[in-house]
């Protein structure tokens, strides 16, 4: 009798610490953040996060133009989407505060402040626009443009690595910090902007990437030269006429942005334009007045002897 009560207590206490074990695994799965997907909702739209919110926020930048596949997957307004977009799923471009200059005119004084520069970005879908990625470089990279060792003297004793890919044997410059590679030739391929008319693409740097920035979507930004409209991107390994577009063997990628969206950005960049031709007309016109006070007196291009 005595050594059944004390096996049914023995019991009784295995019992009460297999209860207790199983409420502390349960309230850890409690307590446990949950890593899965949360179901588009209204409140996670681009509308309810940026565009109609009621509390202090940074305001979005860009301008942008996409698919239709793109709005339905990141939950973006309608009336962004676009049918004549080509070779992309999106592009962002924004006109971004600068570096102040000066030395405008030889004068220290002369100085910028309202200095611009504009910058685009590139989605791309995996399956439907997928682009020849040069495997040996890294997945991402990041080139900070505002970064204060670009202005530091690196001497003998100060080794300092910038953030530059290594270059591909017979890469053009533009194309040496470019994650794209023609996978038939080898030769590094570069982003170049048409503008109008039939003349030569103009090179324009990679200044950071990531091929998988979401889901099955990469990201390429571009730093673009601010003032005109682009109507296409080429990705190529030499530069290209507009006229040859169509056979050049060089063209690997071609991206064709609808008339509307150009017709944005050229809107986003007029105040900026507007500021830069009133500077250079007042120093022109500071320079001018100079001279008419101090003539300066004409010199021999060659020292005398």
């Amino acid at each position: 009798m005595r050594d059944s009560r004390w096996i049914t207590g023995r019991m009784r206490f295995a019992l009460v610490l297999v209860y207790m074990s199983g409420a502390m695994v349960c309230a850890v799965a409690q307590t446990a953040p949950q890593l899965v997907s949360e179901a588009a909702t209204e409140q996670s739209s681009y509308a309810a996060r940026v565009l109609n919110r009621r509390d202090v926020h940074e305001v979005d930048p860009n301008i942008y133009v996409y698919g239709p596949e793109f709005a339905k997957k990141f939950q973006m307004p309608q009336e962004w989407v676009s049918t004549e977009l080509k070779g992309v799923d999106a592009v962002a471009f924004r006109v971004v505060p600068s570096y102040k200059t000066c030395g405008w005119g030889g004068d220290p004084q002369a100085c910028r402040e309202d200095e611009v520069r504009c910058e685009m970005d590139l989605y791309f879908d995996h399956q439907r626009n997928p682009l020849p990625w040069d495997e040996r470089r890294p997945e991402r990279y990041s080139g900070v443009r505002n970064l204060s060792a670009n202005f530091l003297w690196a001497g003998p004793n100060i080794p300092y690595q910038r953030l530059r890919q290594p270059a591909r044997p017979g890469d053009s410059f533009f194309a040496q910090s470019s994650p794209f590679v023609d996978l038939k030739t080898g030769k590094g391929l570069g982003w170049q902007d048409y503008k109008i008319g039939n003349y030569i693409g103009g090179w324009v740097s990679t200044i950071g990437y990531d091929k998988e920035i979401f889901k099955d979507t990469s990201l390429v930004s571009l730093g673009m030269v601010c003032g005109s409209s682009i109507n296409e991107l080429w990705l190529a390994s030499q530069s290209i006429y507009a006229k040859d577009v169509e056979k050049d063997a060089a063209l690997i990628k071609r991206i064709v942005l609808p008339e509307s969206w150009r017709k944005s950005v050229v809107r986003a960049q007029e105040e900026s334009e507007r500021r830069s031709k009133s500077f250079f007309k007042e120093e022109g016109e500071k320079a001018l007045k100079a001279l008419q006070d101090k003539p300066t007196v004409n010199k021999p291009l060659v020292p005398l002897q």
